[in-house]
């Protein structure tokens, strides 16, 4: 699809390295491209859709003791 060699060679020990984190090819494949294109957006909408904006994540142990207590998530405990 194009080539990045003049910038980046997959030859040099920086495009080396891509190469093994990332599967950088100075001259992608069709195929490739699609592939990478594809899995970046299956994660980003995974990301969407299982990330709840809007509310604060709580810790798992602080929802537990709220419980423990008879508290709702959220509520203020009562002083005696």
């Amino acid at each position: 699809m194009w080539n990045t060699s003049h910038i980046l060679s997959a030859d040099s020990s920086v495009g080396q390295f891509l190469n093994v984190m990332v599967g950088y090819n100075d001259v992608p494949s069709g195929m490739q491209v699609a592939v990478f294109a594809s899995s970046l957006l299956t994660m980003a909408g995974l990301y969407r859709h299982y990330a709840k904006p809007g509310k604060p994540l709580e810790r798992e142990d602080e929802r537990r003791t709220q419980q423990a207590h008879g508290q709702e998530a959220g509520e203020q405990p009562q002083s005696s």
